[in-house]
């Protein structure tokens, strides 16, 4: 069952990957540590050999736990041979700007940097199925218009999402039944981020309650 479970979603991964053509075969992967980014990596590590990995983690100087994280990606890349870049972000949040999006422009900033340093095809994130309900509840919240709602593209331009169709129980089922190691990052339950406070106080009791929400 678990030698299947992995075949399938390997399977599903490479066809995906294969399907966009890569003009170099060379591939940017975002890895934070946590649980859907140590996912990603270990697939992408079984990739067959003519694509060309390389991983780039975002130190954003922000958490205690920073440097702890940072070490734990650079072993786990190096356990799984992809080479792994460090971009440590030195510059101060504004006042007037939430940590969530200084976070988000500093990563984003750092992705479009080493996509063209490493002459990447294509940048891989793990953004999952629940993160994309999430995102659609916070637009809806927000009184997004039809784009809002579509809710995360699988691909825009170099960014593409090759786990958007699997729901986190999916993920999480895969990452402990080949336990894949993976760092906690502690600001994940602290509701005072929004995404947060959507996952844990409206996302995962509505899907207690209705199993096939997130299909």
């Amino acid at each position: 069952m678990i030698n299947e479970e992995k075949k399938n979603i390997f399977q599903n991964f490479l066809h995906d990957i294969e399907s966009l053509l890569l003009k170099n075969n060379r591939i940017l992967i975002g890895i934070s540590g946590g649980q859907d980014s140590s996912v990603l990596l270990h697939l992408c590590s079984m990739l067959p050999k003519k694509f060309h990995v390389y991983g780039l983690h975002v130190n954003h100087n922000l958490r205690y736990g920073a440097i702890a994280e940072e070490k734990f990606v650079i072993n786990k890349s190096k356990i799984y041979g992809i080479p792994i870049h460090i971009f440590r972000s030195q510059a101060v949040k504004p006042s007037n700007q939430s940590i969530e999006m200084y976070a988000r422009k500093i990563r984003y900033l750092a992705f479009e940097k080493y996509i063209k340093k490493l002459s990447c095809d294509i940048f891989l994130t793990a953004h999952h199925a629940n993160d994309n309900l999430e995102t659609i509840l916070m637009r809806l919240n927000d009184g997004t218009g039809l784009a809002g709602i579509r809710g995360i593209p699988k691909r825009n331009g170099h960014y593409f999402r090759p786990l958007l169709d699997y729901k986190k129980k999916i993920i999480e089922d895969f990452q402990k039944n080949l336990n894949i190691d993976f760092i906690v990052d502690e600001t994940n339950r602290d509701i005072s981020i929004k995404r947060n406070f959507y996952r844990h106080n409206l996302v995962a009791p509505w899907e207690n309650q209705a199993p096939k929400l997130v299909d």
